[in-house]
Order: structure tokens, then sequence, then C-alpha cells
């Protein structure tokens, strides 16, 4: 237990995946032979299917980078094919003439149903298949051949067909859509199939070399060009989450190995323990994050599972980041050029001078609608940025913080809603999307909007007229938090005042003052909480309102509950512990009773006991009969 991991001792070559796969193959054919050497016949362990492509909680998936492009395809594809299908859906034509409410009604609610069910049955007919390829154990082609058939049924066929298709069926499709739009999403989805395609062809290569190499003698290929070149990312994943638990293991023995004494005497080691106490070091942050990320430590040594809807949000972030600003971008020029339009066809009307007047006075010039947006655009794509940039330091500080105890888990009142209802993190992937969009939108609508109503005639006088108070009370208020600070360091000292007299007149001239610019406090508490609302909107993976803000029971920030489920559900499966607590437990069914026996047991509590006597305050006592 006391060795380091080195490279050679955790080289994945070819040949240890053979010896694996042998060996969990011969799990289920125990009980086929009798058993050797006097022991009792082991229990049958099957192999159960689990639909492993899928499986977004153990994150059992081959290529992290298929992973990605695969909800990338499926977003195209529906945003360009299965969308042109709910815009030919049939619509009662009785309610295309009344045009009532009930009408409106039952049409929204028959666009939905069929968006939702629409959009289910595209995800299961679309990425179930075409995750077949991407299964962790590839031992047959048939998964990789099926997977590459789907893809060009889904990539290549449409596009074809609906790009050279006689032009009646084009002419319907450029009703409903923009041709510009329309042609760069079947491009974009043409070009991810490509990527996907290519990808699969890697692993088909990868696994041609395998068998090869495996097989036939003459064939063979050097372990480390197989290890560097068709080593897939689910196996580094693994080697670095045993290698984070052989680390948590090697320190915790070289700890106690400090503090114990060269007497080897008991009272000693706990004297050493009480007098140096616990040692701590600094982790989490966003430096250390993104540190730990570039020379993966952070998986390494400190074992952190990166979780796939994470992955795959924040990619779709930076997309729809891109894509925003670019919507963005183009809206402002369109709106701009319509504004400057609008103003020459009032010039050059026959209205009256005064009513000519009036309409470019309150038609605002194109350069005010393209500062005041463009500002607006970036300070928006600036928060954006940050906000992509926070969410995997904070979900790793989130990790940590759960297994050191700062944060709660079995003595927590939450975590038994974490456990009823630990089916909903599938919320998780479409709230970071639309999340980052929200908080962009009023970011530039917030900043915008402010420059634009100084730029504007109509409002440039008032918002000059704020600005003036604005500043006005501002210097107040430093002038007063500087007579405040003055005051302090004559008249008091922590909770006592040393001067008790001038301390008593100083507060009540401040505090008089104070009713007079309170209204500073009032505008400053607003402007923080409303940009703070606004920031925090677009992060889902940490609280924004405190337990204790509720009303009759209902608490309003309960989006982040889903995120932690999904930390959670991942630090169940994929701790380095319990990574390794399984491995015993998997042996513990192949042997039986020749591994971890009840003398094994009593030898081992002996030895974490000697080595760790501090251990013992730990112990949890049981009543008798109990």
């Amino acid at each position: 237990a006391t060795s380091s991991v080195t490279d050679e001792s955790c080289a994945c070559n070819d040949q240890d995946l053979e010896e694996a796969d042998k060996t969990s193959s011969s799990l289920s054919n125990d009980d086929k032979s009798p058993a050797s050497n006097g022991t009792k016949k082991q229990p049958q362990l099957n192999l159960v299917f689990t639909a492993a492509s899928i499986d977004y909680v153990a994150d059992t998936y081959r290529s992290s980078i298929y992973l990605v492009l695969l909800w990338c395809f499926y977003i195209t594809l529906v945003l360009s094919y299965v969308s042109i299908i709910l815009s030919t859906l049939p619509t009662n034509p009785h309610c295309d003439a009344v045009r009532t409410f009930g009408c409106k009604l039952m049409e929204t609610l028959w666009v939905w149903l069929s968006f939702a069910i629409m959009l289910s049955f595209a995800g299961v007919i679309i990425v179930v298949p075409i995750s077949m390829g991407n299964r962790p154990n590839l031992n047959s082609w048939c998964p990789l051949l099926t997977s590459m058939m789907m893809l060009v049924i889904y990539s290549v066929v449409p596009f074809v067909m609906f790009l050279y298709h006689p032009p009646q069926v084009l002419n319907e499709m450029k009703k409903t859509y923009e041709p510009l739009y329309y042609y760069l999403l079947i491009h974009a989805n043409f070009g991810i199939g490509c990527m996907l395609f290519a990808l699969q062809l890697y692993h088909t290569i990868s696994l041609f070399l395998h068998n090869c190499s495996m097989n036939s003698k003459f064939f063979t290929l050097d372990a480390r060009v197989m290890q560097n070149l068709f080593t897939p990312s689910d196996v580094r994943a693994e080697m670095n989450v045993k290698r984070a638990a052989q680390n948590k293991v090697d320190l915790m023995l070289q700890n106690a190995c400090d503090l114990h004494s060269k007497n080897h005497n008991n009272e000693d080691t706990m004297r050493n323990f009480l007098i140096q106490g616990e040692s701590r070091v600094h982790c989490g942050g966003f430096a250390w994050t993104w540190r730990g990320l570039w020379d993966q430590s952070l998986f390494s040594e400190e074992g952190i599972w990166i979780q796939s809807r994470l992955i795959v949000g924040q990619v779709a972030q930076v997309i729809v980041a891109v894509m925003f600003g670019l919507l963005l971008f183009f809206v402002t020029t369109y709106t701009a050029r319509a504004t400057e339009k609008a103003r020459q066809d009032v010039m050059n009307d026959p209205f009256s001078t005064v009513s000519k007047d009036w309409a470019l006075w309150l038609l605002p010039q194109s350069e005010m609608i393209l500062i005041s947006s463009y500002v607006g655009l970036g300070i928006s794509l600036c928060t954006s940025v940050v906000l992509i940039l926070l969410y995997l330091p904070s979900t790793v500080g989130t990790i940590i913080k759960l297994r050191t105890g700062v944060i709660p888990t079995l003595h927590d009142a939450r975590f038994v809603k974490y456990r009823s209802s630990a089916d909903t993190m599938f919320y998780n992937l479409g709230n970071m999307i639309y999340a980052l969009v929200g908080s962009a939108c009023l970011f530039w609508l917030f900043f915008g909007g402010l420059i634009f109503l100084f730029l504007w005639p109509v409002s440039q006088d008032i918002m000059a007229l704020v600005l003036a108070w604005f500043i006005g009370l501002m210097l107040t208020i430093t002038l007063k938090c500087i007579i405040v600070k003055v005051c302090r360091v004559k008249f008091y000292r922590a909770m006592y005042r040393r001067k008790p007299a001038s301390a008593n007149v100083a507060a009540l001239t401040l505090e008089a003052w104070q009713i007079g610019i309170g209204g500073g406090v009032l505008l400053g508490r607003l402007t923080q909480f409303l940009l703070a609302a606004a920031f925090w909107i677009g992060r889902i993976d940490t609280y924004f309102l405190a337990d204790d803000v509720n009303l009759f029971g209902y608490n309003f920030d309960t989006t982040p509950i889903n995120y932690r489920k999904e930390i959670l559900a991942h630090e169940a499966h994929r701790h380095p512990f319990i990574d390794r607590l399984g491995i015993l437990y998997l042996m513990k069914l192949r042997h039986g009773d020749q591994f971890v026996s009840d003398v094994g047991m009593a030898w081992r509590r002996i030895f974490v006991l000697a080595v760790f006597p501090w251990l013992a305050k730990y112990k949890v006592s049981c009543a008798a009969g109990k």
C-alpha cells in the first residue's frame, strides 16, 4: 500500500487490457468448473446491460470529444431538420379564422406537446444508435459499424436530399427560415457528422490494431505506441482516479509516519498529534483549479472527476456565447440602418416643420444605437466569459468542500432531498445554456439601455441631472465614510468607547446626517442586488439566496439543488476511495473466502489503530442489543 505510483506501474497497454477482458469474461463462468484446492464453489457473476454508452451518471463513455460532438450534432440536426417538420404540422382551420382564446390555447398546447414528443423521440433515435460506437469496451465490430451507418443516414442522406431536392420543397422551407440560417445549419450538421465519422474510423482502426496485436504472432506494435495513440480518454481518466487513490493513501501513511516517534511509543505519538494538530494546505479557487487542470494534478492527485454534462455544457456555453454576440451584432446593425432609413424618410416626406422636427427629435440616430448596443454587447460578452470560466473552479471547490466536511452530507437537512429526487440531474444541461443567455441579455439591456438614455436627446437632460445627483451623493457618502473612520480610530476600541462623551456626540451627529442621505444606501443596495441577480442568474452551480429566504416554506433558489445532486451522484460513483472500495467488493465476490478473511480483518484493525491511534475517537459505539 505504501508503494509509490509510477508511470511504468500504471502504464496501460493492450496486454493488460486483454488480461482484464479475460478476467471479466471469466467471472460468469466460475461455477462451470469445479472448485480447486478444496475450496467451495464461488457464486456466479453475470454482466448486466446498463446502456453504458449513454450512462451520464457513471460517465462510462469511451471518448469525451465524441460525446461533445454528438450533442452538437443532435442540436444542429434538430434545428435544421426536425424544426422544419414541426413547422409543417397541421393546424385547425377553424381556429385560424376565429382566433379565440380557447383556440389559441389549444393550438399552443398542441405545439408544445408536439415539440416535446419530437425532441424526445429524436433524442432516442439519434443519440442512442450513434452512441453505440462510444462504448467503453469495444470487443466487436457490430456497435462501430452500426454507429457509422447511422451517422451516414442522419448526416449525409438529409444533406444530399434537402440540398439537391426539387425546388418546391426548398420553397416551403424558405417560407419558414431564412436561407442563410438554413444553409449554415445543414452545413454545420454535415461537418459535425463528418468529424464523428472520422472519430469512429479512429476507434475502428484502434480495435483492428488491438485485435491484430493480440491474435497475430507476426503483427506486433510497441506497447508505448499503442498507449499514446490508441488509449481512449475513459481509460486515462480511470487511471488518474486510481493514481489519486494511491496518492491519498500514501499521504495518510506518510503523515502517520511523521507523527510516530523513534521510540515507537503510542503515548509519544498521541502527544505529537495533539501538539502538532492538523496541518492544512491551500486548495480550491480560480487559479488553483485551472493550474491543476493544466498540469493534470487535479485528476492524478486530487482524483476530481469532471462530469460529462459539465463538459458538454461548457462547450455549449462557448458556442452559444459566440452565436449570441453575432446575433446581437447583426440585430444592432440592422436596427441602426432601419432607424437611419426612417429618419431619411421623415426628412423627405412633405410634413410640416414642427412635425418633422418632432419626429426627428424622437427618432434616435444610428450612432446612438451602435455605440450603446456595442458597449452593452462588450460588457455582456465579458460577463459570459467570466461565467464560463467560473463553472469548473466552483464545481471543484464544491467537491473538495463535500469531501472535507465543510459542506455536510449525511448530517445535512438537504441531503434527504438530494437522495429522494436524484433523477432531476437531467435539468442541468439545458439550465446551463439558458442561464448564460439570460444573464448576457440582462447585462446587455442594462448597460446598453443606460448608455442609450444618456445619448438619446429625449432623455439626455434627465440623465445628466441624475448623473450629477448621483456623483454628488457618492462624494457626500465618501466624506461621511472618512469622518466615520476618523471617529472610530479616535473614540473606539472594538466594542468599547475610549471617550464616551465624544463618541456619543459623534454618533448622534452622524445618525442625524444619515437620515438625510439614507436614500443613497437604498440606491446602492438596489443597484448591487440587480447586478448581482443578473450575474447569478447565469450560474446554476452555486446558491444565490440563503436558506432562510423563503415564502411560506417555498425556496426561490432551487435550480442549484439539481447541480449539487449531480456532483453527489458522481462522487458516489467516481470518488477515488469509492473506486478502490468497489474493487475490493469485486475481488471479494471473485475469490470468496480466499480474499478478506476474518483473520486478515482482525490484523488490519490492529495495523490501522497502531498506525493511526487517533482514529479511535471516531469509533461508533453501539448499545447492547443493537
